[in-house]
């Protein structure tokens, strides 16, 4: 049986002034990594690859459709298939993972054998009907073997690439699983984009990712269109993956609330992903942030608090599109400061692991925290002093898990359900929390 975790407040005499700490690998780095090293001709090298539940699913997946996949810690060697895989003995199971899924389901989409996706009960109600009528469109036969518009998926293969019409408001991924198969599609791809495209920075990641694997033919035009090319493919290379800057978030807000030079030693201000501006925020909210090529990216917050506990500045209206991620960090981030803050553009972070919104305001308001839902985000108003204990219900979502985790350190008595959660994306979290100086007990 699984026991909540209780967080206990930070004491003063466990708080460093400064803490330095390396987070795991990027998982969205990781997953499209290995899908392209298994798509690509010869074998790649991957450095600091995550290990998690998301990826795990990735490369079970990939063994099963016949590549060889080798471990040694967080490197991996992978033979990739040139494109073509082996016909699967069994289904292929990706629990919660929304990569995992979206992106092999154009994968299967260009194979020439028949194969089942499905997932856990919550990954069965997230949608995917724009990326699945996207393959249709071009000739992939698709059925869906329950919901309409949602996994589980028979795919037959079937796809060959030319003009393809995509929503872009629901999940970037959408694009990014179109992007990762057009080497190998019949036809160049052109991708046409509905209606604004969230999550850019995701977007930029996949072509960076498929530019190291030698497919550089191709345009973007303001994130409304996306011409590839299917005269490259893949060619397998050595590749180093990005810390994971939304794990690093945690630990950045953790030196933001506490006062502590909190340093992310692999950290890289350059990285593609869009979370790792969430430090460009806390600087703008009152912290002090220093970014070195060499030894990472370092956040210290103020010392000082008012009457009510705030100590940060807060930034009002925040549009969080381009790092949907972080914004649930932000709204923790926001309890302790002073005024009101909207997290705004954000109306995807229903259809993740779990409705965060939803998630997010609810606990905010079991300890006391004035937050309310709005249509495409959040509001939060900063009374720390007001806030008490109570048991935070995750949903299953890592990131609702590691927020509240933060929370605790300095708010009594908040018990985290379901901890073992962080597993998705970060299975040492809790350890690593530990290394901060904060006490936990098993409920």
């Amino acid at each position: 049986m699984t026991k909540n975790l209780l967080i206990k407040p930070l004491e003063e005499k466990d708080k460093k002034k400064t803490f330095k700490i390396a987070v795991p690998g990027s998982k969205s780095y990781t997953n499209r990594a290995l899908l392209i090293a298994s798509l690509a001709k010869g074998e790649s090298v991957l450095t600091n690859v995550l290990h998690s539940d998301d990826t795990k699913v990735m490369i079970d997946a990939l063994r099963e459709l016949g590549v060889k996949i080798t471990e040694e810690g967080t490197t991996l060697r992978i033979k990739g298939c040139n494109g073509k895989f082996k016909k699967p003995k069994k289904e292929l199971y990706f629990g919660n993972a929304g990569t995992g899924v979206r992106f092999m389901a154009s994968t299967l989409a260009i194979q020439n054998f028949e194969c089942t996706i499905t997932g856990n009960p919550r990954m069965l109600n997230r949608p995917i009907k724009g990326l699945v009528d996207a393959l249709r469109q071009g000739g992939a036969e698709i059925e869906y073997l329950g919901t309409e518009g949602f996994p589980p998926l028979r795919i037959k293969g079937g796809f060959e690439g030319g003009k393809i019409q995509i929503p872009g408001n629901t999940s970037s991924q959408y694009v990014s699983s179109l992007l990762l198969i057009s080497p190998y599609t019949k036809k160049p791809t052109d991708i046409v984009v509905g209606k604004n495209l969230v999550s850019k920075p995701y977007v930029d990641m996949t072509i960076e990712i498929m530019r190291a694997f030698n497919v550089t033919k191709g345009k973007r035009l303001k994130y409304q269109r996306f011409i590839i090319s299917n005269k490259t493919s893949y060619r397998g290379t050595t590749y180093n993956i990005d810390a994971d800057a939304s794990s690093a978030s945690y630990f950045f807000a953790l030196g933001a609330l506490h006062g502590t030079a909190v340093t992310i030693t692999n950290a890289k201000y350059n990285s593609a992903q869009g979370d790792i501006k969430f430090v460009d925020l806390l600087k703008k909210a009152g912290c002090e942030v220093k970014i070195d090529k060499k030894e990472g990216i370092t956040v210290k917050g103020p010392e000082k608090k008012d009457a009510e506990g705030r100590m940060l500045k807060s930034l009002g209206n925040v549009d969080m599109n381009a790092m949907p991620d972080v914004a649930l960090t932000m709204a923790i981030i926001s309890v302790f400061s002073k005024g009101k803050t909207r997290l705004k553009n954000i109306p995807n972070l229903r259809v993740k692991e779990c409705d965060r919104i939803l998630a997010m305001t609810s606990g905010l308001n079991r300890i006391n925290c004035k937050a309310r839902q709005m249509a495409d985000g959040m509001e939060i108003k900063g009374h720390p002093h007001k806030c008490h204990g109570a048991e935070i219900e995750t949903y299953d979502d890592h990131r609702v898990a590691m927020c509240f985790g933060v929370l605790g350190t300095l708010i009594p008595e908040i018990v985290i359900l379901e901890p073992e959660c962080v597993s998705k994306t970060y299975p040492n979290f809790w350890k690593d929390l530990k290394k901060f100086g904060v006490k936990t007990e098993k409920k």
